[in-house]
């Protein structure tokens, strides 16, 4: 398999980077190649949207290379940090820049929407600070706005099917919530998961 693992975290060391790296390592001993896109890189880092200068589909080259790597990943892994209950900034703003018509999706003549990036799938793994007991609960954490964003409003909208979504509270607790070794524990929820593709 191809898997593309998409990071937004501006600190140097973070959970964030540890996850990635987590993964990556488990997929490559499973023989995929892994391909890591840090957003806030250089390389990745998108000028915010201003609507008087929004760029013509195609015409930059940033935003070409990462369709790019999208269409080559056969499994779209998004790592982040929760900030005020959703992704950071410079990932939304992925999201909006490059998922875009002609790419992502379009309408047909009846107005209904087209989904192209179908036969890919996408997991989420994000970290959050805080306490934020929601995202623990079964049911509860399906009707967060994080994960009916990533479910339904970007990856259901384009075709990829969410099949994994976890996210890891009280992180800045000392780094360890209850129980003792928490953070250790997710890293180990998160090679449980590299082994699985559906």
């Amino acid at each position: 398999m191809n898997i593309l693992i998409v990071t937004a975290n501006p600190k140097q060391e973070n959970h964030t980077k540890q996850i990635a790296e987590t993964y990556k390592g488990e997929k490559e001993k499973l023989g995929d190649e892994v391909r890591v896109m840090n957003l806030y890189s250089d390389e990745y880092l998108i000028p915010y949207m201003f609507c008087d200068k929004h760029r013509d589909e195609g015409s930059n080259a940033q935003i070409e290379k990462m369709h790019t790597e999208i269409s080559w990943a056969n499994e779209i892994v998004v790592v982040h940090p929760v900030w005020w209950g959703l992704m950071p900034a410079a990932m939304k703003n992925w999201m909006d820049e490059v998922f875009g018509p002609h790419f992502a999706y379009q309408y047909d003549k009846g107005g209904k929407e087209i989904k192209m990036l179908t036969g890919k799938t996408a997991k989420v793994f994000a970290t959050a600070g805080s306490n934020a007991p929601y995202f623990r609960l079964p049911i509860v954490k399906l009707f967060t706005p994080l994960h009916l964003i990533w479910k339904y409003a970007l990856f259901g909208f384009c075709g990829i099917k969410l099949i994994d979504f976890q996210v890891r509270d009280q992180m800045n607790l000392n780094n360890s919530c209850p129980p003792e070794g928490c953070f250790e524990a997710f890293l180990e929820d998160v090679k449980s998961s590299a082994k699985h593709t559906q």
